[in-house]
């Protein structure tokens, strides 16, 4: 079994126009030989808008069909259940049902509990939603969604996290606090696939690569490597 996270290999996605009245021709969005996360830390993926970021990371995580290629998590195809946790740049959540009845239906943990359990010193302050359990959730923030969505992956004990464009339509509080949160997450042990194109300073500074999507191309480079 392999030793990486991930490991995909010879990755094509072929956008095809299926519509009879359009001559939009077809378009490779990328073509990547190669794609590996060996350790823990966080990977940043970027591009143009238009590049293929969320397809490719749709693709990874088996959302969607690449047109060639093999995708392996933990050594293994098609198993992904429990050991990633994903957060999509519009996150969906059942409407009429509370935060806190939503998180009692897929934790079976009441209230009082989470309250408790949010009152340790250990546990992230800018991950605590116990003030939202009267809320409806779709009608959260994307801020207060993307909390309740890592809460509710947390509790799965993944080893690691793919989040598509995290930081899009956070005000500057709400990304400096999702931002140490994810900094946190990597000190522990976990990875992170982040698509971004504006990471902020304190995500910066803790990158330990960066793949740029250009010209159906996926190049990897050291450190943080987003122009600013």
């Amino acid at each position: 079994m392999s030793s990486s996270f991930l490991v995909a290999t010879d990755l094509k996605y072929e956008w095809r126009n299926t519509d009879l009245f359009s001559r939009e021709p077809n378009k490779t969005l990328w073509k990547i030989p190669r794609l590996e996360i060996s350790k823990p830390g966080i990977v940043l993926l970027a591009g143009r808008n238009g590049s293929g970021k969320s397809t490719l990371l749709r693709c990874l995580l088996g959302l969607m069909r690449p047109t060639t290629g093999e995708v392996c998590w933990f050594g293994e195809k098609d198993n992904l259940r429990g050991k990633i946790g994903y957060i999509p740049e519009l996150p969906v959540l059942p409407s009429r049902i509370k935060v806190g009845e939503l998180i009692e239906s897929l934790l079976g943990l009441k209230p009082q509990q989470l309250v408790q359990l949010e009152s340790d010193d250990s546990y992230p302050a800018s991950l605590r939603i116990s003030n939202l359990l009267q809320r409806q959730a779709h009608l959260l923030s994307k801020g207060q969604q993307q909390r309740l969505i890592l809460t509710l992956a947390l509790r799965s004990q993944p080893a690691g996290f793919v989040l598509d464009e995290p930081f899009s339509g956070l005000d500057p509080w709400a990304r400096t606090e999702l931002a140490e949160l994810l900094v946190t997450l990597s000190n522990r042990s976990h990875f992170l696939l982040i698509s971004t194109h504006d990471a902020p300073q304190k995500l910066r500074d803790h990158v330990r690569e960066t793949w740029i999507i250009a010209n159906e191309q996926l190049s990897v480079h050291a450190g943080c490597s987003i122009p600013e």
